[in-house]
């Protein structure tokens, strides 16, 4: 297969991811870090959105290797559909690579190979901690919660870094809930998610080192709804009524992955206020993956039941 090929496909995972996470959260915005619940999201929305399936062992062969085989075709126009591409064709065009120049070279002796890997390494490590070298500029966001106005730090929020002409990087914040972005210049555009926080698109023009804080919004339903899973039964009349008013007349409540299969319930409003407020509790730890909004109301809901620890 041509190395051209091998670096298409690993860019076509790239976007794919970031397709995947532009309406959704999964543990890394690394697709090949992804297992468990991630892949069974996955799996679902690539067939809500292209009517096609794929297995986990196939994700796992190919998604998360980085061998240089390349899928079956079928399989490359499914993914590049997902993204928005007609075929796996339509992509590599969209995504021209550059292709380096050929140029004869002299067949190296024992003794340069034993060089040339050592400057390789050496590269390869300097090139790894550029960001540690004393004086690199760089421009630092901490996020806070716009309410408590403290640092979000019960877990990574997860950042979307958009430059033009590139691919998206995909950052995480730091125990302290900040990231650093080294030598940021002219227009900077991210995208951040969080469980809980709404997510927000972020536009500043920086030039050079600095830092600002930028604070979040809580998606205040999504953390009740998870609040009223865990809570006990009492006050549950008042809690219906609270539900009620959360969402719309019309709105869908999807529960996924239920008992670790690849499962899709569906629930109406009325469904899934019975469930979440009877005395004796059908539902436990609701984790929100999605809201969806019309006006002030939910309108649509995506939800996961996390399993208690034993």
């Amino acid at each position: 297969m041509p190395t051209s090929d091998s670096a298409y496909f690993q860019l076509l995972k790239d976007q794919v991811a970031a397709t995947f996470l532009q309406n959704h959260t999964a543990s890394s915005v690394d697709i090949r870090q992804w297992k468990g619940q991630d892949i069974v999201d996955f799996q679902e929305d690539l067939f809500q959105t292209t009517r096609g399936r794929i297995s986990e062992k196939w994700f796992y062969t190919h998604m998360k290797s980085e061998s240089e085989k390349l899928p079956r075709i079928d399989m490359l126009n499914l993914l590049s559909a997902y993204i928005g591409c007609e075929n796996w064709a339509a992509f590599k065009q969209k995504n021209a690579l550059p292709t380096p120049p050929k140029t004869p070279t002299a067949k190296p002796t024992s003794s340069n190979k034993r060089y040339l890997t050592i400057l390789v390494a050496v590269a390869l490590v300097l090139g790894g901690l550029w960001w540690l070298i004393p004086g690199q500029e760089a421009y630092t966001f901490c996020f806070i919660d716009a309410d408590r106005e403290m640092a979000i730090t019960n877990q990574p929020l997860e950042i979307e870094i958009w430059r033009e002409g590139e691919s998206p990087q995909r950052l995480q914040t730091d125990s302290n809930g900040c990231l650093q972005i080294p030598s940021p210049n002219g227009q900077l555009r991210f995208i951040v998610r969080g469980a809980y926080y709404r997510t927000d698109t972020i536009t500043r023009v920086v030039s050079g080192a600095g830092s600002e804080q930028v604070a979040l919004r809580t998606n205040d339903y999504a953390l009740m709804i998870h609040l009223f899973s865990t809570a006990d039964r009492q006050g549950w009349e008042r809690r219906r009524l609270q539900l009620d008013q959360m969402f719309a007349p019309d709105a869908e409540i999807y529960q996924v992955g239920i008992g670790g299969r690849l499962a899709l319930d569906l629930h109406n409003k009325e469904e899934f206020i019975n469930k979440l407020t009877m005395p004796i509790p059908s539902l436990k730890n609701i984790e929100v993956i999605e809201t969806l909004y019309r006006g002030s109301q939910i309108i649509k809901m995506r939800f996961r039941v996390r399993e208690e620890q034993p």
